[in-house]
């Protein structure tokens, strides 16, 4: 971990979790890939859990940590993207081989880094195939 970094964790830590008065979770960043030599974060947001009068708030204390990523060089995934990513990868494998390769397996995915706004290649362990879910 470089200098920049570890002070970006000095700030945020490994994990943080924003909770509204309800006690739902409006935000919730991970930190990932120290292992692989490549530091990011994964967030997963839900806005619509703010509640109307701390919106601004919560808009600027994102917008810095957006800022704060950015200047420190450390990509920022939205989880539901990955997750997406991640399954259709697998789906498209799926109709292209015989038989999906031993668990685990890597697949890359396209993704967006919610800092910068640049696309990156990430690299995504599979350990289970993802269940397909219907609709009712």
């Amino acid at each position: 971990m470089n200098e920049d970094e570890k002070a970006f964790e000095t700030l945020l830590g490994p994990n943080l979790e924003v909770r509204n008065k309800q006690g739902e979770k409006i935000l919730s960043l991970k930190r990932k890939g120290l292992k692989y030599g490549q530091l990011y974060y994964i967030f997963e947001m839900h806005i619509d859990r703010v509640e109307p009068e701390n919106l601004s708030k919560f808009q600027v204390a994102w917008n810095l940590v957006k800022a704060i990523a950015r200047e420190m060089k450390i990509p920022l995934y939205n989880i539901d993207e990955v997750q997406a990513g991640m399954i259709s990868k697998v789906e498209e494998m799926a109709t292209r081989l015989p038989a999906p390769p031993p668990l685990p397996f890597d697949v890359k995915i396209d993704i967006s880094d919610h800092a910068t706004g640049n696309t990156h290649k990430l690299t995504i362990g599979v350990t289970m195939i993802p269940l397909k879910t219907t609709e009712p």
